[in-house]
């Protein structure tokens, strides 16, 4: 399988990333290390399953060609802390457009603490150990 992290030097990302190369999947983790450090990948160095890019997903040009690669997407990448978003609210705003456009277009979207959308031919489903609230549950539509 191959698996699209952003944000995956983060402390839930790596996490993810070490799930998978478990699994022997191919994983292709982007971040800008804002928050995320190199030393939470950096037992998989080595490991030839693991692609790195060092890149902010709200300019990187590369997020179509990685995202139409990937089969499953972890969208990690967030703004961390109350006091940047205060400094820069379209910040938010920003994010959110990556999930509808680029990421959500492929239908293959796990949303950060929310849950799993994975790509099939039926609609999606969610499978996640908590499960979202009502509000932030996607419709059929969307699953189609």
């Amino acid at each position: 399988m191959h698996v699209l992290i952003t944000g995956g030097a983060g402390f839930i990302g790596s996490n993810l990333v070490e799930f998978h190369l478990r699994k022997n999947d191919q994983v292709h983790v982007v971040d800008d290390l804002s928050t995320g450090r190199m030393e939470n990948l950096s037992a998989w160095a080595d490991n030839t399953a693991l692609r790195f890019d060092q890149a902010d997903v709200l300019t990187w040009g590369g997020l179509e060609k990685a995202a139409a690669w990937a089969d499953r997407i972890y969208h990690m990448a967030a703004v961390v802390g109350v006091f940047k978003v205060l400094e820069d609210p379209r910040t938010i705003k920003w994010r959110a457009s990556i999930s509808d456009g680029a990421l959500m277009s492929r239908r293959r979207l796990a949303l950060s603490a929310v849950g799993c959308l994975k790509s099939q031919a039926a609609p999606s489903k969610i499978s996640a150990a908590i499960p979202p609230p009502a509000h932030l549950q996607p419709t059929q539509s969307e699953l189609r």
